[in-house]
């Protein structure tokens, strides 16, 4: 596999090398935008299922005196934020898809015709 790998990139131009890093990029941002996601539940569900954990726990009491919110407030904020997170990377996984999709045929594109131009120039015999 490593070696397909190797005959894969000496095949590829350097803009395509540099195309395909890029979209290692943004997949690896993905996968960071769905832990965000996942993780922003949590504080959501654990004060639903636990009111008093405001009360107990530092972090909790230090964010929500400093910015004077009431119980119903702190509910409606943490499920917002819960939802925005959500959204943010569903919208970063469309986007994702589309520019690797984009790359991928770029890509494509360049081999394609790198082989055509050869063939075409190819002396007969």
């Amino acid at each position: 596999m490593i070696r397909n790998i190797e005959r894969l990139l000496g095949i590829l131009t350097y803009e395509n090398k540099i195309k395909l890093l890029l979209v290692l990029l943004v997949q690896i941002f993905n996968s960071l935008f769905d832990v965000l996601a996942i993780v922003s539940i949590y504080p959501f569900l654990a004060f639903l299922s636990n009111p008093e954990l405001i009360k107990n726990n530092f972090l909790y009491i230090y964010i929500f005196d400093n910015l004077n919110l009431s119980e119903k407030n702190i509910v409606i904020y943490l499920g917002l934020f819960s939802v925005l997170a959500i959204l943010i990377n569903q919208f970063f996984k469309i986007f994702s898809t589309w520019y690797s999709l984009k790359i991928n045929l770029q890509i494509w594109l360049s081999l394609h015709n790198t082989m055509y131009k050869y063939y075409l120039e190819m002396q007969l015999q």
